[in-house]
């Protein structure tokens, strides 16, 4: 991803430096350039990152992955008693919050709990659309009632 320095609005550049993961190859790069004495604001604007980004790379020397959050969540472990229990009253969020905290003790706000089905609440709606089904009667009923008198 590479800078447009013709364009020279500051929403251009923020624009096409996006905060995005870049690759084991661009970092290599990264890290040649920089032992061939390119300065950091240089390698920035050929490579199309922040300035910060190249220091992090050059200082690391090698591509390193985000670090992802290990944290297990208070819902992780009730998921399939959450599954079930969503299911009953067809999605609705706050009867399974309120269910969860008079029978397993377990207390979160409603906007935790509907972060947390989602996933089942898409699922939901993609049964119901599934199985919407449209009954016409057939022609000749409509013949006999539409028939002269």
């Amino acid at each position: 991803m590479y800078c447009d320095q013709s364009e020279g609005s500051s929403a251009a550049l923020v624009e096409a430096r996006s905060e995005r993961m870049q690759t084991p190859d661009e970092v290599a790069t990264i890290v040649r350039l920089h032992e061939l004495g390119w300065g950091t604001r240089r390698i920035a604007s050929d490579v199309g990152c922040s300035r910060t980004t190249v220091q992090r790379y050059v200082s690391s020397g090698v591509w390193r992955p985000y670090r992802r959050r290990g944290r297990v969540g208070k819902l992780t472990v009730h998921m399939t008693w959450i599954m079930e229990r969503f299911r009953r009253p067809r999605g609705n969020a706050d009867v399974v919050r309120q269910d969860l905290k008079r029978e397993l003790g377990v207390e979160v706000t409603l906007r935790t709990l509907e972060r947390a089905v989602a996933p089942l609440r898409q699922s939901l709606a993609a049964e119901a659309l599934a199985t919407v089904r449209f009954e016409t009667r057939r022609a000749s009923s409509y013949r006999s009632t539409l028939a002269p008198l």
